[in-house]
């Protein structure tokens, strides 16, 4: 798989220049708090830094995970107001979708059925957080027969998500 097929380079450039002047916008003044690991609460160690972000390792699970982090309620205002979270819901996704059902989502939902169904646990409801357009939550259910609620905090991928016909809870 080429990266151009499920990011072609004018659709994705522009959503990485929306994004860098969201992440000032949203995130630039913030008061951020260290924290550990959200896995498995362990300590982490700096690894990079990413539009104004700097990103840790975990050192016991390898987790990447940001720290210090901006309060969620800046996470939320992004995914509600900012325009590289509607233009990656509205655009993004909408050009993108066939080559990344085929080469991402189909293939990811084929194994996490194949491992849920190993330990017996396939015919349990599943949560996709952060399903964006919904359509690993669509290949889940078409593979498995289970339901899929998808939880996203963003507006334009929630109300397409329901107009697919998928249980969404919009905000955690």
């Amino acid at each position: 798989m080429k990266e151009e097929e499920i990011r072609p380079k004018k659709v994705f450039d522009e959503y990485l220049r929306l994004a860098a002047i969201d992440a000032e916008l949203y995130f630039g003044a913030s008061v951020r708090e260290p924290l550990h690991c959200p896995a498995c609460n362990a300590k982490g160690k700096y690894v990079f830094d990413k539009h104004g972000f700097s990103y840790e390792e975990c050192l016991f699970c390898q987790t990447i995970f940001v720290s210090p982090r901006p309060p969620i309620k800046d996470f939320f205002r992004y995914y509600k107001e900012s325009d590289s979270a509607k233009y990656f819901a509205t655009t993004f996704y909408r050009e993108t979708a066939k080559a990344r059902r085929n080469k991402l989502w189909r293939p990811k939902a084929k194994m996490i059925f194949d491992v849920l169904k190993y330990y017996g646990v396939d015919k349990y409801y599943v949560f996709d957080i952060g399903g964006g357009y919904g359509i690993f939550a669509e290949e889940y259910q078409n593979l498995s027969g289970v339901p899929v609620t998808v939880i996203e905090p963003g507006p334009d991928s929630a109300a397409i998500c329901r107009e697919k016909g998928l249980p969404v809870i919009e905000s955690l």
